[in-house]
């Protein structure tokens, strides 16, 4: 019995290594091509939004075919991580049903990994927001791999404000491309009536160097 159990945590600790390691290629690569250039490219690629047309359920469903590399305690699709998350706010804040909407769709985006939104890498999708065309902040996870970033050798973009001027607002810099961008916009354009907070909610909600680490308040 005793053997069994440490087998069992033997092979819990391997795989959790091996979760890790992935998760770390995976920023490896986010931060290597996540450029200005690339973000600016891809939203006016995305912007038309002209791929596909359905209801909020039937998009909900395409997420059981998704996983999230970036996330290292979630193996499940991502559809239960939006319904666990819906009803977790749901109990919270039992009269803000905006909130609750909100929670449900803040990561229909990752559609964007299916090839009929265009089936982009996962680096292009999931993982961490960040602003682009300042300095990366060095609360940012795995940062040392934004050496190998184009931006990294940019002069423009190496100062705290890059190229945007000191309290210029979040709205007016350009943030990493993925999931949460592409859904807020597609909820803006197609006039959604959720309030202001729901809309910053979903384009911000992986903006994690903000979130933890206090860093960019000076945008």
């Amino acid at each position: 019995m005793h053997l069994l159990l440490l087998r069992s945590m033997h092979l819990a600790s391997h795989s959790g290594i091996i979760r890790q390691k992935g998760v770390e290629e995976f920023y490896r690569l986010n931060h290597i091509n996540q450029t200005y250039d690339f973000v600016k490219k891809t939203r006016e690629a995305y912007k038309k939004l002209d791929r596909v047309q359905m209801s909020i359920w039937e998009c909900c469903e395409l997420l059981n075919e998704v996983v999230d590399e970036s996330d290292p305690d979630l193996d499940e699709p991502q559809i239960q991580h939006l319904l666990q998350t819906a009803e977790a706010i749901r109990k919270d804040y039992p009269n803000e049903d905006w909130l609750h909407l909100t929670a449900l769709i803040q990561d229909l985006g990752k559609v964007l990994l299916l090839p009929k939104f265009g089936g982009l890498p996962q680096w292009a999708v999931v993982g961490d927001t960040l602003p682009l065309g300042c300095a990366f902040d060095e609360s940012i996870v795995h940062h040392k791999y934004f050496t190998d970033n184009p931006d990294s050798r940019n002069p423009a973009y190496n100062t705290k404000n890059g190229i945007y001027k000191e309290g210029c607002g979040l709205e007016n810099v350009m943030i990493l491309w993925g999931h949460d961008d592409y859904m807020y916009m597609i909820a803006k354009e197609n006039g959604t009536t959720l309030p202001e907070a729901g809309l910053f909610v979903i384009r911000y909600h992986s903006f994690y160097p903000l979130h933890k680490a206090g860093a960019y308040t000076h945008t």
